[in-house]
């Protein structure tokens, strides 16, 4: 999941913005209300960030990783590189010895936002829904559950219900 991230500063050099998501889930929203950045740098959903209530989780559960978008501009490109640069190293120091990286692209993405936020002046907007995942928790058959809740939404749009 951290690839997103570490290759994020190419895409946003490539394209005019980027809309990152997580695989096991689907958009409600469309794409120009995804691209609708009017002055800010980066549209995130977070009822925390949203609301202004002080970050009270760990970093990773304050900020999801798996749904936002981000306009190509100067600064959301150096806050793509520091994202990127963070990642990278955290892979080097902990994936080569066999440490888990779990939610690592979510703190990464949370801390690095904050930081641009504060020092670079990194104008941060709202994404409000428009991303749906399966609920499936249990960890024995999650991944069975996220499947069967993405092969009923697809069967939905394809019989137009």
């Amino acid at each position: 999941m951290c690839t997103r991230y570490i290759y994020l500063p190419d895409y946003l050099q490539a394209y005019g913005g980027v809309t990152i998501t997580d695989i096991d889930g689907w958009l409600l929203k469309s794409i120009d209300d995804l691209s609708n950045f009017d002055n800010h740098d980066s549209l995130v959903a977070s009822w925390i960030w949203r609301k202004n209530t002080g970050y009270w989780r760990l970093p990773w559960g304050n900020l999801s990783g798996g749904f936002c978008s981000i306009k190509s501009s100067e600064t959301s490109i150096r806050f793509a590189s520091l994202v990127a640069h963070y990642l990278a190293r955290l892979f080097q120091r902990n994936a080569y010895h066999g440490k888990p990286l779990f939610y690592a692209d979510q703190a990464a993405h949370f801390l690095c936002l904050r930081y641009a936020q504060e020092n670079w002046g990194m104008n941060v907007g709202f994404i409000m829904g428009g991303f749906a995942q399966s609920v499936e928790l249990p960890f024995q058959g999650r991944n069975e559950g996220k499947r069967a809740a993405m092969q009923a939404v697809l069967e939905k749009l394809k019989t137009g219900g």
